[in-house]
Formats: structure tokens, sequence, C-alpha cells
């Protein structure tokens, strides 16, 4: 029974696009696998077109300790769903759902880690990889939720990426 119920939040969820389609965790048919093929999927079709390419890890501290309830149920609001009945990682997704909104670059989350990633071959891709960053850290800020800056990090990736050591 919990199943079915279970199956039915998540049709719901994904029906209306309460989770969006970069989240991989706690999803059914998704999974740390979809996560990584599919932002490695993009990053390498940057770098095969020749393009440097610069990968943000970031990851929440105590994401599932910290969650305000009030930003919870305000978000919440608009599920149509009683917080109840569903289990927390659900619960989390739908919390964490608009972090991906407005951003212009390549972003994939699973669960409490996120990668933010895009083309830096010219100013304005690097200044819009820093208007993302900007907007996640205003995120981080509006929603009470705190980046563990130990377990942040940057890749970069590419010929002639500007960051890269030893060319």
């Amino acid at each position: 029974m919990e199943k079915i119920i279970l199956g039915a939040i998540e049709k719901h969820l994904k029906d209306n696009t309460f989770i969006g389609h970069s989240q991989h965790g706690f999803i059914r048919g998704k999974s740390c696998l979809s996560n990584l093929i599919s932002s490695n999927d993009k990053v390498t079709h940057l770098v095969d077109q020749g393009k440097p390419v610069d990968v943000i890890f970031l990851n929440f501290s105590k994401a599932f300790d910290i969650v305000s309830n009030s930003n919870l149920l305000n978000k919440m609001s608009s599920t149509q769903l009683d917080k109840h009945i569903m289990p927390g990682p659900v619960l989390f997704n739908i919390f964490i759902n608009d972090l991906e909104a407005g951003l212009e670059e390549i972003l994939s989350k699973f669960a409490d880690n996120t990668k933010l990633g895009g083309a830096v071959d010219s100013l304005e891709d690097r200044e819009a990889l820093q208007r993302d960053h900007n907007k996640l850290e205003d995120w981080e800020i509006t929603n009470h939720m705190k980046f563990d800056k130990g377990k942040c990090q940057i890749l970069h990736l590419g010929w002639g990426n500007p960051e890269q050591i030893g060319e």
C-alpha cells in the first residue's frame, strides 16, 4: 500500500513539475549513475567542441537537518499534498526544486549534491557561470541553507581552460 501511495505522489510531483529534471536523487528511474551520465554527457559535449569547461561541485551542510519548516510549508502549499504523508527525501526534493530557477548553465542534482557547470571560453561565458553561482548563493541565504565550503570544489576541464595548471 505504501508503494502505491508513494508512486501516486511521485507521479503527481513529476506531472506537475514540482521536481525538476535536474534532480536525480530519490526519484524512481533515476540514480547516482543517471546523474553522472547526464551531467558528464553535457560537459563532454562542450569539451568535444573544443570549449574549456568549469564544473562547480556544491554540497549542502547538514541538508536534511536544517530545512526551514516555514519555507518548506510555503513551498508545499503549491503541491496540494499533505507533508505528513511524504517521506523526508521527497520533501527535500520539493524544498530545493526552485534552486535551478533562472539559471543559464548546466545544473544537475543528486539529493543534497549539486553540480553547476558551463563553458568558460569567453568573458561572457565566465560571467554567466559566475551569475549562476551568485544565484545559488542567494538561494542559500533566502532559504536558510548552507553549502559546506569544505566539500565544495571546482573542476577545470578541456584544452585551453584558463584555470588549468601546467599548460
